[in-house]
């Protein structure tokens, strides 16, 4: 998580973690990047916005790979 903050606004970057999701946790996959980022605008904090840029992982499988 990286937060940047100026006097009119906050930006808050959140990437997933290199967790495997729960359903594939069988299956052998591999962390290919991240998807194009996903910008929310949240509620103001003391009078200025606040941007929340979410970054979900790029899974593939190992037997799509090849």
């Amino acid at each position: 998580m990286n937060v940047f903050s100026s006097l009119q606004r906050i930006d808050v970057f959140l990437d997933e973690k290199y967790n495997k999701p729960e359903k594939h946790k069988a299956e052998k996959l591999i962390s290919k990047g991240f998807h194009q980022a996903i910008i929310i605008q949240d509620f103001p904090i003391r009078e200025r916005m606040v941007y929340l840029d979410v970054r979900c992982r790029r899974w593939i499988s190992k037997v799509q790979a090849k």
